[in-house]
């Protein structure tokens, strides 16, 4: 019950989220990409760590005027 109610965890670091990895994990990303800074420019998503400086992961982006596509995550910077 300790790793739901009072453990505490850091936020994934640089690199590409494993398509197999613990559900603490898996949450960590999602909260991470939900409260950290998050910046696309025409071609480039970028998520930041929590400094605000370093892009941490990042994905190719493209939009052809009908269809926006974004490709996997994978490691910043």
């Amino acid at each position: 019950m300790d790793g739901l109610a009072t453990d505490t965890y850091a936020e994934p670091g640089q690199g590409a989220p494993a398509a197999t990895t613990s559900l603490s994990a898996k949450i960590g990303y999602l909260f991470k990409f939900a409260r950290n800074k998050v910046t696309q420019t025409n071609n480039t998503l970028a998520i930041f760590n929590d400094d605000n400086s370093t892009v941490d992961q990042k994905a190719t982006v493209s939009d052809d005027g009908t269809t926006y596509t974004r490709d996997k995550i994978k490691t910043g910077p």
